[in-house]
This record gives C-alpha cells, structure tokens and sequence, in this order.
C-alpha cells in the first residue's frame, strides 16, 4: 500500500514524544478515502513501538454527502467528492472495503491488532453499531470536512463514553472552513459544540498550516 507523506506523519512522532500516549486503546478515523492517513498514523505507532488494539474507520467510501446546511464559499466541498470506489476504480463499496482492509492489514505488526471499516454514511451506519467492544480511542481522527459529518461522528463518539482523558483528536480540515478562527462553522464548531455539550476540557497542542483553508489541528483531551 502507497501511504503518502502528509502532516500527520511529520507532526504526529513529535507529538508523542512529548505526550503520553495511552496503550491498548482504540484508533478511530472518520473519512478515510484513500486508506492513507489511516497508514501514516499505524506506521509512526510502529516506529515508536506503542501498541493499539483496533483502528476503525468509517466512510461512506461513496464521496461526501450532500450537506444543504454548509454555508458556501469558494473552497466548499461537492456532494460526491473523495469517492474511494472510484479513486480504486471499483464496481461497488464493498469490493472498496475488501481491498482497504487487505492494504491496512499488511501495515499492522501485532497479532492482537485489528481493521474494522465501517461503510456507510455516518446518520445511518453510526446508529446500527453495537460499541461493546469497542475501546477508548488512543487517536480520534476527524479528516470529513463537513460540519454535519463532524459533529454526527463526535456525538457518537462522546455519546458511547469512548473519549477519556489523554485522547489525542486530530481535525485535518480545521481551517477548512472561513470561520474556523470563531468557531462558527465546519469542524472547528462542531468541536466548540461537543466539548460544551458532554463539559469536555481540550488543550490545543499544535495547529498547523497557513490559514484557510491549509490549517491542520491536535487537541489532547484533558478533562472529561
């Protein structure tokens, strides 16, 4: 699998130098496209020796959905886009998620480590999951652009407790949006909305990028 060089393998083997990183938990990725990112972040775990249990990720693996509360503006996103099935020029989703999960599980280097792709957008296929065996997310990676999408995978991640104390989340489109600076759209609100909501307390360990909308976020959890 060709996993390109993007931010989080520049920034993320610094931040875990100088931030613990709980082992054991849970990685969880919602956008996922290309498989990439979710490579980059196994590759650097491998290279600092820590261990995870699970990496979920969950995307349409259709594009982006329509999303008819997004303000707009001239780098707004279009239904459709980030289409992983087309990208791998595959007949269906599900020949997509087959072909994901053998790339991804050819990075892994425990026995006791697993993929879990999780097809389908996120109102419909978040609501049929059945979290018993998920663990607490060491990494949240939020990379789906929208704030629709951001805010439906937080709540489903505050709502099923699997946030704690020492979670790294990683917002790859922070400054995707014109408003990020006030928190009035995109990812950078649904973060405001969902801390306020379940009285979670972040601290912001690096933001990355040139303003909008080249601006890449990590935030560690530290009261929940």
């Amino acid at each position: 699998m060709k996993v390109t060089s993007g931010y989080r393998s520049l920034l993320l083997p610094e931040i875990l130098e100088a931030h613990e990183f709980f082992e054991g938990g849970d990685l969880y990725e919602f956008g996922v496209y290309s498989g990439s990112s979710m490579g980059e972040i196994i590759k650097c775990l491998k290279n600092k020796q820590l261990d995870f249990n699970c990496f979920h990720g969950f995307d349409s693996f259709e594009g982006m959905p329509k999303c008819d509360v997004e303000p707009t503006w001239d780098q707004s996103w279009e239904q459709g886009e980030f289409n992983s099935t087309s990208l791998y020029e595959k007949d269906n989703v599900s020949d997509t998620v087959h072909l994901l999960n053998k790339n991804l599980k050819q990075l892994l280097y425990k026995s006791t480590q697993s993929i879990n792709l999780v097809p389908g957008f996120y109102e419909e296929s978040l609501s049929k999951i059945n979290t018993t065996d998920f663990k607490p997310a060491a990494i949240l990676d939020i990379d789906c652009d929208l704030y629709s999408s951001s805010i439906t995978a937080l709540e489903f991640m505050f709502k099923n407790d699997l946030i704690k104390p020492g979670t790294i989340i990683i917002y790859d489109d922070w400054g995707g949006s014109p408003g990020y600076k006030t928190f009035s759209d995109g990812e950078s609100r649904a973060h405001k909305e969902i801390c306020e909501k379940y009285n979670i307390k972040t601290s912001l360990i690096t933001a990355f990028g040139q303003g909008f909308p080249h601006v890449h976020t990590f935030f560690k959890v530290v009261e929940h």
